[in-house]
């Protein structure tokens, strides 16, 4: 799979029972924002985004601003100003989105991986079953 988030820490992998499959929704949730995509490449840093933006949402409000401000600098430490706007812009675009249209899905994204089927991509995407608490 992709980045592990939580290295040292034991895992454990459940199959969901419902319906939902993180993947599906995470592939509705860039939609909107597919036309951005002409590589590989792209597709995952516009994944990459989408799974920072939906989890800065699961975060308290308060916690939120720090942490986008955080990527940000993380993200990009060269970037001009213009760069980071934009990238704060998109962000913020993509954590309107996951709130209005995603609100009920309080899963934590931890890893994906995305693999050229030659026909379309094929998404894996690993996450939590429910909101981590704090």
């Amino acid at each position: 799979m992709g980045k592990v988030l939580f290295e040292g820490k034991d895992v454990v992998v459940v199959e969901s029972k419902d319906d939902e499959k993180m993947s599906e929704i995470l592939v509705e949730f860039v939609g909107p924002y597919l036309d951005m995509v002409d590589s590989d490449e792209t597709y995952r840093m516009l994944l990459t985004l989408a799974i920072a933006a939906w989890n800065i949402s699961l975060l308290p409000e308060g916690e939120q601003k720090n942490m986008l401000n955080e990527i940000l600098d993380e993200a990009i430490p060269g970037a001009s100003k213009w760069q980071k706007a934009g990238l704060r812009s998109l962000l913020k675009s993509l954590i309107a989105r996951k709130k209005a249209f995603f609100s009920d899905c309080k899963r934590m994204i931890l890893s994906f991986d995305l693999e050229d089927t030659g026909e379309g991509y094929r998404l894996m995407v690993l996450s939590t079953l429910d909101k981590i608490s704090s």
